[in-house]
């Protein structure tokens, strides 16, 4: 049993017996953090990801790391997957597992288009480098199981190429089916690798990997390119989305319900991919023969225009110059905007960016397309009832202006009574109105407070007794062991005292760990309350679903 590791190896250091130098950290998921690293045994750049902290020595955590290098080298060479380097361990930091990868410079899927809505060409030009993707995956064996904005890369290139990464949540498609729990499968019984949103019916209920599984991600990737919003906007909790999926109470609504401009042939795709039997979705390589299909329609109702980020008004402050270049960057970066590119004068002036459109939280039936002629007639018919509104307005104006600005009340507050119908009579007399006589009330006299009587000293409470350190001696470590043995219950004892843990985030954990495999589900989501951790929190939402009276012991 190797040693436990208390913290990641920071920036700066050397590890692997001095191969890897740490030159930034590139990020940090829910199993993994990723660091940008020079290789010296190589002589190259690579990015370099290394299990947390806490999952190192845990066979299951490990061995995902390991299946990833696996898969990514049965991959290597495709120009939509991320290349692989190599893998290995950190005998300096008793043993760490590594994967080495090259380093992408660009950006995320997710952050491209929320910067801007995406027209229907790029869509569909991304769509199909990701089908291209996960259809080389499927054709090595493999099943990606979380192909969303997040793991997809959009390259710094002329052609915006994309590559797929992160495959922690892949499968192997040729080794043998064996249902969750069993021994050899990785996936243990409240494991549900994937994403919100992304996961389809027969995912969610842990069925053997299978390409369809990646098929629905894919609808959902494409609807969320479309519409930057996801099918199931009003599911945030991930045990909600998980049970509701399994029931089979969940439908993906149709994109033409969101997108109203989409194309049917698109709408038609989407659909086709989410459909809840799986073996009613089409396979990638049927995919990427519609999109092939659909793709020159589109470029020519287009009028095969270059996809552009969408226009946004001009809505820039200008203000005295700043003094530094440094603040300008800050500002951009509270903002969202881009810093100043190299070489360019520094503005006297910020652009506030304005928060992309999204659509509504539901689709609307109030806001159905436009029919009856093309775009110029509709926005002359528009443009007609605007004026006549306004003439409307103009007529309904008061025409003595002066009069009204010499009154002193606030106008703005006081809506306007209408007009009396008909043609005025001089000769009307108006009568006068007398006010109705309103009785003044009296207040009644209020009543006197009864004294409170004193409250009685209380004693002091006794200090509670400080724990010893020698109770706490070995006690985090043993329980570390305990769990690695699969001694679930001594484990879940080690680990009951609070004060012998530095890590509270860890004690959480380990107890969790420990009681789901107990089959104890109401501690299993009391000691991972408030647990901020992706993947404590997906098995705390397993012990949820399983938490009732009769099933919790």
């Amino acid at each position: 049993m190797m040693p436990a590791i208390r913290e990641a190896p920071g920036v700066g250091e050397l590890v692997g017996d001095g191969r890897f130098e740490l030159l930034s950290s590139l990020g940090e998921g829910g199993m993994s953090v990723v660091y940008h690293a020079h290789d010296h045994s190589l002589g190259r750049e690579v990015a370099l990801k290394l299990l947390l902290p806490r999952y190192v020595g845990r066979p299951e955590r490990e061995q995902r790391l390991l299946n990833e290098a696996e898969y990514l080298g049965r991959l290597r060479g495709h120009p939509r997957i991320i290349e692989y380097v190599d893998v290995g361990r950190l005998h300096d930091l008793s043993g760490w597992p590594w994967l080495a990868t090259e380093v992408l410079t660009g950006h995320t899927l997710d952050w491209v288009f929320t910067r801007g809505k995406l027209e229907i060409p790029r869509i569909i030009e991304i769509a199909r480098q990701v089908a291209e993707a996960l259809s080389a995956c499927h054709a090595a064996g493999v099943v990606h199981r979380d192909a969303t904005p997040t793991n997809v890369f959009v390259l710094d290139n002329s052609n915006g190429a994309i590559k797929l990464f992160d495959f922690g949540h892949a499968a192997d498609l040729r080794a043998p089916k064996i249902e969750v729990g069993a021994p050899g499968r990785i996936t243990g019984v409240h494991d549900v690798p994937g994403t919100l949103g992304y996961m389809g019916p027969e995912q969610v209920r842990q069925s053997p990997p299978d390409p369809t599984m990646d098929v629905f991600g894919f609808g959902v990737l494409l609807f969320e390119l479309v519409t930057r919003q996801r099918p199931y906007p009003n599911i945030e909790d991930r045990g909600a989305y998980i049970k509701a999926q399994r029931e089979g109470t969940l439908e993906a609504p149709r994109l033409n319900a969101w997108a109203y401009d989409a194309p049917e042939e698109l709408a038609e795709l989407v659909h086709d991919c989410t459909r809840r039997a799986s073996d009613e979705r089409p396979t990638m390589e049927q995919l990427l023969a519609q999109l092939d299909r659909i793709a020159p329609r589109v470029a020519v109702a287009t009028n095969g225009a270059r996809v552009t980020p969408q226009e946004v008004p001009d809505t820039t402050v200008r203000v005295p110059p700043v003094a530094h270049i440094a603040e300008q960057r800050g500002a951009a970066l509270e903002t969202g905007g881009p810093p100043p590119a190299q070489g360019e004068a520094a503005p006297s002036e910020i652009t506030a960016s304005p928060e992309p459109e999204r659509p509504p939280t539901q689709p609307t039936e109030a806001a159905p397309p436009l029919d009856g002629g093309p775009p110029r007639r509709r926005w002359l018919a528009a443009a007609a009832l605007l004026l006549f509104a306004g003439a409307i307005a103009s007529a309904a104006w008061p025409r003595d202006r002066h009069a009204q600005a010499e009154s002193d009340a606030p106008r703005a507050l006081v809506e306007p009574q209408p007009e009396p119908e008909g043609p005025e009579d001089p000769d009307q007399v108006v009568p006068e109105l007398v006010p109705e006589f309103v009785p003044e009330l009296q207040p009644k006299p209020k009543p006197k407070p009864k004294p409170k009587p004193k409250p009685e000293p209380k004693p002091n409470p006794e200090p509670e007794p400080e724990i010893q350190p020698d109770l706490c001696d070995g006690a985090a470590e043993q329980a570390r062991k305990a769990l690695a043995d699969r001694k679930w219950r001594r484990a879940v004892s080690l680990s009951a005292n609070r004060s012998c843990w530095s890590s509270q985030a860890e004690r959480a954990a380990l107890r969790v760990s420990a009681f789901s495999e107990l089959g104890e589900w109401s501690k299993c989501v009391e000691a991972g309350a408030g647990a901020k951790d992706l993947e404590v929190r997906a098995k705390v939402d397993g012990c949820r679903m399983f938490a009732t009276p009769e099933n919790s012991p």
